[in-house]
């Protein structure tokens, strides 16, 4: 490690709530691959082992990460082999009560609380268009206070980023 480097990590390389092109730089390389170890990601960006883990141990401690995880291949393990999107356009004043329930609901993976009069957005896999069926006709068409419902079968991924 050259003095320079050793200096400049000894101080506070950056104030909280700010990022600096290194810390870009790390945050890119995780997550394209969270499994990549400091040594590799230093190795690339020409910076130490210490210096990788301590702006990496900053970020997780100042909230940039919030967490390290895995993706899995559903086509490989999932038995959910049904995925739809569903708009889910609730009375005025129940937006926020059927979002916190539609949010709990086992089937659903994402949920969005949407601008306007969009409504909630959530997405869901099921193990067959029989269950999904199930699941909105019983699950979601009994929430009180829906208006509509409008599913959208999910028939190709082109682009999913975690």
């Amino acid at each position: 490690m050259s003095m320079t480097e050793e200096t400049q990590d000894a101080k506070p390389a950056v104030s909280k709530s700010s990022l600096d092109d290194l810390d870009r730089q790390i945050l890119a390389m995780l997550k394209e691959d969270s499994s990549k170890s400091f040594k590799e990601i230093a190795d690339s960006v020409g910076k130490t082992e210490a210096t990788v883990r301590r702006r990496v141990k900053r970020m997780r401690d100042e909230e940039y990460i919030k967490k390290f995880t895995i993706v899995l291949n559903d086509k490989k393990i999932s038995e959910k082999k049904v995925k739809a999107t569903i708009k889910i356009v609730p009375e005025l004043k129940a937006s926020k009560q059927i979002a916190k329930k539609v949010s709990s609901l086992a089937m659903v993976n994402e949920a969005y609380l949407l601008s306007g009069e969009c409504g909630i957005l959530i997405k869901v896999a099921a193990e067959s268009v029989e269950a999904l069926t199930d699941f909105i006709e019983n699950e979601i068409g009994s929430i009180q206070g829906v208006r509509s419902i409008d599913t959208c079968f999910i028939m190709k991924v082109l682009k999913e980023e975690m």
